[in-house]
């Protein structure tokens, strides 16, 4: 056992059942806060990845997560469990699900959904979750229930969709992510699968249905994508009146300045065919353009919003916050809406009561060159590690626009300059560079730097930039042009590193500038 781990070494739990071992070991960790976040899901300690069982219970968000207590790494997975009343502020639970069962005793209780069913949301009834359950066997769906939302009692009939409901040509060595819903009193579930009968593997998501939640039969395959061989962690919600689906398909060929990462997080707008199971929709477009967005899913608000978080970090490459007994945080939770075939994501609307201390500015023009750093702009006030930042501004004349965050102290000696959110008016892009920020990333695949830059095609209608840009201490979350571009990226920036900077080559006229800190205490 290496130093790094023993801090995750429990006292003594003879006799604990799985899932107590598992809390005790949470409760003996130690994490070094400084790269904490401040209003953003993320665990007390140990490993996170993908969000599951979103879903709103007797009247509070419930957000599980795919969680490995003992070690800031993956590992066998257990079901994580944070609760919200606002989307801001989370308190830890205790964890849901441990791998306590032989049906899941190799990789433990993979990803899966939650569905609340009989009583309504915020009365009686029961939270029943799906989860993939991992043994020797191969990948099964299982399920587990709770009337309190607290603890969970998994199905004595698991598993419940396995090899007998599987279509030919599918193995139990790709069948996993069960996204549950429920229409006209019928219990649907969405699996994600992987075809071995063309030549090479395509990936696909299956559908089944129950009306009793025990008995489940195969319906046909919703959705297939021959360029991944796997289609993981699918979602389905309704969006002004469509089906959206989601999913994130792995290994992804790079198309242009999409699917720049290792894996890719993805939407389609359409109808599902319950009867055939078939999805009838558009063409795939990649849900976020940065760096660190992953396995998205969605729940449906009190008030009717259609609310989507979704893992913020990536597969394949370092995270320097391992060395400090965590990894992994979850996203700003977004408003999804449809404006003809485009999808607008926000942040919601309850992050703007913990706005602090507004600092507002207009009517500023910056203007310099990449030779001449005399153009670069810092306002009074505007700066910060966990922020809001609203800004508007005329690039109509401007060959290209930089807002830098996460900049060192001015006149600090060394080329670090933060994080920099630039529009460049030769390549119609905007762009999200953090190379020159803190702490380097690596790509664990072949050692070198992980691709410092992320791209996404924008021409700013009437030549107005608007950005709106949410700093979380080692976060950054963009939302161009209203959320019709959004682009997410772990920072990890030295400590002081909280400037703000404007710069511009050719004249850009700051419309205004807004600055709030966020406090969620």
């Amino acid at each position: 056992m290496t130093p790094r781990d023993m801090r995750f070494r429990p006292a003594y739990t003879g006799g604990m059942t799985k899932l107590e071992k598992a809390n005790r070991a949470i409760e003996a960790a130690t994490v070094d806060p400084v790269y904490r976040h401040r209003y953003h899901a993320m665990p007390p300690a140990g490993w996170m990845n993908d969000p599951n069982g979103l879903c709103r219970f007797k009247g509070e968000y419930h957000l599980f997560y795919q969680h490995n207590p003992y070690a800031p790494r993956w590992g066998k997975m257990h079901w994580g469990h944070s609760v919200s009343r606002d989307f801001v502020r989370w308190e830890d639970w205790p964890i849901a699900l441990a791998p306590d069962k032989r049906y899941e005793s190799f990789l433990g209780c993979f990803s899966g959904s939650a569905l609340v069913v009989g009583g309504g949301a915020s009365g009686g009834g029961e939270l029943k979750l799906m989860y993939t359950a991992v043994s020797a066997f191969g990948q099964r769906q299982c399920a587990a229930a709770s009337t309190d939302g607290r603890t969970f009692v998994k199905d004595d009939a698991n598993p419940l969709i396995g090899a007998r409901q599987l279509p030919r040509g599918r193995s139990l060595l790709n069948f996993r992510d069960p996204k549950l819903f429920e229409r006209e009193g019928i219990f649907y579930c969405l699996v994600a699968s992987s075809n071995s009968l063309n030549r090479s593997s395509e990936g696909e998501l299956l559908l089944f249905r129950s009306d009793n939640f025990r008995d489940w039969e195969y319906v046909g395959v919703t959705y297939s994508c021959p360029e991944s061989p796997m289609l993981e962690c699918p979602d389905l919600s309704i969006v002004g009146g469509a089906d959206l689906l989601l999913f994130s398909p792995t290994e992804l060929p790079r198309r242009g300045d999409e699917f720049q990462n290792y894996h890719s997080a993805v939407c389609s707008h359409g109808e599902l065919d319950l009867s055939s199971g078939r999805f009838a929709g558009g063409p795939y477009r990649e849900l976020d353009s940065g760096f660190d967005f992953y396995a998205p899913q969605t729940l449906v608000a009190e008030d009717g919003r259609v609310v989507m978080i979704a893992w913020m970090q990536m597969w394949k490459r370092s995270m320097p916050t391992e060395a400090h007994g965590w990894a992994g945080a979850m996203t700003l939770p977004r408003e999804l809406s449809l404006v003809g075939d485009r999808l607008f994501q926000k942040p919601v609307r309850e992050i703007e009561s913990y706005r602090r201390d507004r600092v507002a500015y207009g009517g500023f023009v910056v203007e310099g060159s990449r030779r001449s750093p005399a153009g670069e702009l810092r306002l009074p006030g505007v700066e910060g590690s966990s922020i809001e930042l609203l800004v508007e501004a005329d690039v109509s004349r401007s060959e290209r626009f930089e807002l830098r965050v996460f900049c060192p102290a001015k006149g600090l000696e060394g080329s670090e300059r933060g994080a920099v959110i630039a529009w460049d008016r030769a390549t119609h892009r905007l762009s999200f560079d953090r190379g020159a920020a803190g702490e380097p990333i690596f790509d664990l695949l072949d050692g070198r730097k992980s691709g410092a830059v992320r791209y996404r095609a924008l021409d700013p209608e009437g030549g107005i930039l608007r950005l709106r840009v949410f700093l979380d201490v080692s976060s950054v979350e963009v939302f161009a042009q209203g959320g019709e571009i959004t682009m997410t990226g772990n920072v990890y920036p030295r400590p002081g590193d909280v400037g703000v900077e404007f710069a511009s080559e050719g004249p850009a006229m700051l419309r205004s500038v807004e600055k709030y800190d966020i406090e969620p205490s």
